[in-house]
C-alpha cells in the first residue's frame, strides 16, 4: 500500500518515500486475523494491525485462506491448510463480502491519518483491489 503526498503542487520527498502501508490502524472489533505473511519478518507490528496488513492484496487473499481454514475446523473439528488461494480471486467477491469491510476500516483509517497530519485538501484512492 503506497501513499504519495502532493503539497503545494510538488511531490513530498524527504529521507525516504512515505509508507502509508505501515501506518497502525485499529481492526475491526470481531477481527481476530493473526496477521499477513509478508509483513512478519519486514514491517513494524509484524504485519499485524497496519493498513498494508490489513488492505493489501496479499493480507486480503490470506485472510479469505484463514477465514476457510477456521470455518472448515470449526464444522468438523480437523485442521485442513490445504486452500491456497489466489488473489485473483478478490476480484470475484462480491461488494457486499466481509473482507471489504476489513479494507475500507484500513483504508479509511488511513485517509483520517494523513487528514489529521497532513492536512489535505483531495485524497485519490486507487490499485490492485479498488
Amino acid at each position: 500500500v503506497g501513499v504519495g503526498l502532493v503539497i503545494n503542487g510538488r511531490c513530498v520527498h524527504g529521507r525516504m518515500h512515505p509508507e502509508g502501508g505501515h501506518v497502525p490502524v485499529m481492526p475491526l472489533s470481531d477481527d481476530d486475523f493473526p496477521g499477513y505473511s509478508w509483513g512478519k519478518n519486514s514491517s513494524p507490528f509484524r504485519g499485524l494491525h497496519t493498513v498494508e496488513g490489513i488492505a493489501s492484496s496479499v493480507a486480503l487473499t490470506e485472510r479469505l485462506n484463514w477465514d476457510l481454514q477456521k470455518e472448515n475446523n470449526d464444522k468438523n473439528g480437523e485442521a485442513n491448510d490445504n486452500y491456497n488461494l489466489d488473489r485473483n480471486v478478490l476480484s470475484t467477491l462480491s461488494d457486499d463480502h466481509l473482507v471489504w469491510d476489513h479494507a475500507a476500516n484500513a483504508l479509511g483509517s488511513l485517509c483520517v491519518t494523513l487528514l489529521l497530519t497532513a492536512s489535505i485538501e483531495r485524497i485519490i484512492l486507487g490499485g490492485g483491489i479498488m
